[in-house]
């Protein structure tokens, strides 16, 4: 196994950093610690409870906990079909280092540290010094860092190490016919073919990170991260993080007043850095984030509405640019139009919001919920789209975005009124309604509240409603009146009517279906200062499905009620600065 990683150092803004740790497992068989079970590869990798503990610090290990009571065959294969590749690939690795660990313990060997890199606790580099030297286990760890180098990246880079006899035996060009000196002969012959490389011996010396490390940890890559990096550092342009960037810029950024946090936001979307955010500026903000969020998920769906893409025009048509600045030929997006802008989209503010946050579970902005639709439901008629779903979440706490399920669908159940209350009376907690009309237009509502048969109007100032296709919006309760959520039955009364809808007046609804979930409408209202969420009042569905949140357990924000100094109140970045070395260059 090997691992490229950026490593912490003095790099420029436009060098690359390959690092690589080539472990080389003890050829000592492992033997179990405990007697209780019986000695199999699924209980020392998986179902042993101290293994557990390291397991738990996953986030997806909560769905996949159950695992591990066949072969290591089943285990592995299980993990497949319920993991993405990247959590594969993360999962892998721990049982590479949990196996390595085991190994160096009964041996009587040290433990590996490990080393924190984004959610996931990988090893460094491990050699057994009976199989080969350090010299030849780091310089096949280079060969092996190179040869992971796309040949089309002319960038220039970087190797760091911190074996010297590596270093000074490439830079003095030996040529002894060792194996160290085989490995080292390939390295040469391919740091030949690049003019702009570099080979040194890893230092930070504790006083700054560079731009690589800076959006290696924080995740935000490409001009997003650059421009990011350039306020953090006040645009001293020098590629220098220190300790007091890094305070300075939280103080701002997190704890500052909401005009200043979001004035440092607005001029993040800058990415051009001309002064001016304009709608290439802000396209290229939104692909960065749809990258950051999905690059890992891919979706099997042949549908437009599930291109990441399309979701970037979505959000991007939903923006106004007002400013008129004769010195640019294109119309800009003022203060107040971004302020707008995150009004009606509040899952890209609360992203933008916590990118200085540590890269952990639970980071605001960057929870996309789990959609559990079942096996035999075809995905292409489903409408909520992964991008919809954390679309509609940037309005819920953090513990309504781990899980949904689909609880009704038009096409597998039919138009059905009576059906659909039927299959969600079961579900008590919230629910999210999506309808699709015979314009192509996709909206709907997110139900507080269980759908129950009332005369008037209920719910409480959680329920919203929101556009999702060709515009992407969502629109909270404004105060000005509380007819959130109605749900009515075989009323008589022309001023009850039958059906289901949000916001408005009865006969004059935010969004309403009738109970013969042919026909419906949509209204401007006051309730949520919605406009029509389709192209004319009237609607006439073509799909309709229905969610259910399941809800996690609440958790109380990290920062609530933490007191001291400006470090003590920034105690959730002390295992970052740490990994930097610039924590203590503070005391």
């Amino acid at each position: 196994m090997v691992e490229n990683a950026l490593e912490f150092g003095a790099a420029s803004e436009d060098e690359t950093i390959w690092v690589a740790g080539l472990p080389q497992l003890a050829s000592n068989k492992n033997k179990h610690v405990s007697s209780s079970h019986a000695e199999t590869l699924p209980h020392a990798l998986w179902n042993c409870d101290k293994v557990k503990t390291v397991w738990k610090l996953l986030p997806w290990y909560k769905h996949c906990g159950k695992l591990g009571d066949g072969s290591m065959f089943d285990l592995l294969t299980a993990l497949k079909e319920k993991l993405t590749r990247s959590e594969v690939e993360d999962s892998l690795k721990s049982m590479w280092a949990i196996w390595e660990n085991r190994n160096r313990k009964w041996n009587k060997l040290p433990v590996m540290n490990g080393a924190q890199v984004g959610n996931v606790l990988t090893a460094g580099m491990v050699y057994i010094p009976s199989s080969c030297s350090v010299t030849v286990a780091e310089a096949w760890a280079i060969l092996e860092a190179l040869k992971g180098r796309l040949s089309t990246d002319t960038r220039p880079f970087e190797i760091q190490s911190d074996c010297k006899a590596v270093v000074e035996a490439i830079k003095n060009q030996d040529n002894h016919l060792s194996a160290a000196g085989t490995l080292l002969h390939q390295i040469k012959a391919r740091l030949e073919d690049s003019k702009d490389s570099n080979i040194k011996k890893s230092q930070t010396n504790g006083k700054y990170i560079s731009p690589s490390v800076f959006q290696t940890y924080f995740g935000i890559h490409g001009p997003l991260g650059e421009r990011f990096f350039d306020l953090v550092t006040q645009k001293r342009k020098d590629h220098k993080l220190t300790f007091e960037d890094l305070i300075i810029a939280k103080g701002t950024y997190e704890k500052g007043t909401k005009d200043e946090i979001e004035e440092f936001i607005y001029q993040l979307l800058d990415v051009s850095g001309d002064g001016i955010v304009g709608r290439s500026d802000l396209e290229t903000v939104l692909v960065t984030i749809f990258e950051i969020l999905f690059h890992d998920q891919p979706d099997s769906s042949e549908s437009h509405l599930s291109s990441s893409k399309d979701s970037v025009g979505i959000f991007l048509d939903a923006a106004k640019f007002s400013k008129h600045d004769e010195s640019h030929p294109e119309e800009s997006m003022s203060f107040e139009d971004f302020r707008s802008w995150c009004s009606i989209l509040p899952s890209v503010r609360k992203l933008l919001g916590s990118l200085l946050m540590p890269p952990n579970p639970g980071r605001p902005g960057f929870e996309v919920p789990r959609l559990l639709q079942g096996e035999n439901v075809d995905s292409n008629l489903i409408l909520l789209r992964k991008e919809f779903a954390w679309h509609i979440g940037g309005a819920l706490p953090q513990h309504e975005l781990e899980e949904w399920k689909l609880l009704y669908h038009s096409s597998f159940n039919g138009l059905s009124f009576s059906t659909f209350l039927g299959h969600i009376s079961n579900d008590e907690g919230p629910t999210v309604l999506i309808i699709k009309d015979k314009e192509g237009y996709i909206y709907g509502g997110y139900a507080s509240q269980p759908w129950e048969k009332h005369g008037d109007f209920y719910g409480d100032m959680k329920s919203f409603i929101f556009q999702l296709y060709p515009n992407a919006a969502l629109f909270r309760p404004t105060g000005a009146n509380t007819n959130l959520q109605w749900c009515a039955s075989n009323f008589s009364s022309e001023s009850i009517p039958n059906g289901i809808g949000f916001g408005g007046r009865a006969n004059h609804f935010g969004l309403f279906l009738s109970a013969s979930f042919d026909q419906g409408h949509s209204f401007s209202c006051t309730t949520f200062g919605s406009p029509c969420l389709s192209k004319t009042t009237r609607i006439q569905p073509e799909v309709i499905e229905c969610w259910g949140v399941v809800a996690g357990k609440s958790e109380q924000d990290k920062h609530e009620g933490l007191k001291g100094t400006v470090l003590d109140r920034f105690k959730e970045d002390r295992h970052m600065l740490n990994m930097i070395g610039l924590a203590n260059s503070s005391e």
